[in-house]
């Protein structure tokens, strides 16, 4: 069966595309990714354009049928950071975030 595929991208256009790229070459080897995040830039709100390719991508990620779009907040004290916080002290926020991946992601190795 193999290891989850988790697709990370940042927020923007480009990533959008580099992920949508990423999602039609792993589907011609037969996979399918447990789940596409995408993690917040902190630079404003995600554009228009990259909210409409993510979507689009939704039904190609996650259980059949999509819904392994996972949002994941910026966290301003990891940018530059060697030294990452372990999951307990992340903000609540991006703990439930990160359930919802290791959720997907169990999901995905039951299937």
């Amino acid at each position: 069966m193999g290891r989850p595929i988790v697709l990370v991208t940042r927020n923007t256009v480009p990533s959008a595309a580099a992920a949508s790229t990423s999602i039609t070459e792993l589907a011609k080897q037969g996979l399918r990714p447990a789940c596409l995040v995408i993690v917040s830039d902190g630079v404003g709100s995600e554009p228009r354009e990259a909210k409409v390719r993510f979507r689009m991508l939704d039904p190609h990620v996650g259980p059949a049928g999509g819904g392994g779009l996972v949002r994941f907040s910026f966290i301003p004290s990891m940018r530059g950071n060697e030294d990452l916080p372990t999951a307990e002290e992340l903000p609540r926020r991006s703990a439930l975030e990160l359930a919802q991946i290791k959720e997907l992601i169990v999901q995905k190795d039951t299937v």
